[in-house]
C-alpha cells in the first residue's frame, strides 16, 4: 500500500499516465523524504524563480526542453523553435542563478532533482506554492 501511495504521489501536473512504483525512483525518492526535496528544490532553483516570471518561465521552460532531449542543444531548440545559441544562453542563465554547472554529471543531477521536484503534483503533508 505504501508503495501505491508513494507511485501515485509521484504524478506529474502534465500527465495522466499511471505510475508504477519502480518505474520512477527518482521522483519516489523525492516524495519519500518530501520536506528535504522541498528544502533543496528551493535552494537551488529559488533563483531560477526569483526573476520575473516571464524569464522565469522562459529558463523552465528551456530547462524542461533540454532534460526532455536528453541534453541535446539542437534537439531542445528544435522543439522549442528557437535558435540552438538562445537555448545556450538560456542554459547560461540557469548555471549563473542556480550557480550549478550543466557539464560535470554531478551539477546536471542537482539541477535534475530540482526540477523533478517541481513537477510532482504533490507531496503527502507538504504544501509549498513556489516550488510546485
Amino acid at each position: 500500500m505504501r508503495q501505491a501511495r508513494l507511485a501515485a504521489a509521484t504524478a506529474t501536473s502534465d500527465s495522466a499516465d499511471i505510475v508504477h512504483y519502480g518505474q520512477v525512483p527518482v521522483a519516489v525518492l523525492l516524495v519519500s523524504a518530501p520536506d528535504a526535496a522541498i528544502s533543496v528544490a528551493r535552494r537551488i532553483l529559488g533563483p531560477v524563480l526569483a526573476p520575473p516570471e516571464a524569464e522565469c518561465h522562459v529558463l523552465l521552460v528551456t530547462l524542461t526542453s533540454w532534460f526532455a532531449e536528453q541534453g541535446a542543444t539542437s534537439q531542445a531548440a528544435d522543439r522549442l523553435h528557437v535558435h540552438r545559441n538562445t537555448v545556450r544562453y538560456r542554459l547560461r542563465r540557469v548555471e549563473e542563478l542556480t550557480g550549478r554547472s550543466l557539464t560535470p554529471p554531478s551539477g546536471i543531477a542537482e539541477l535534475h532533482l530540482a526540477w523533478r521536484r517541481r513537477g510532482i503534483r504533490r507531496l503527502s503533508g507538504s504544501a509549498d506554492a513556489r516550488i510546485r
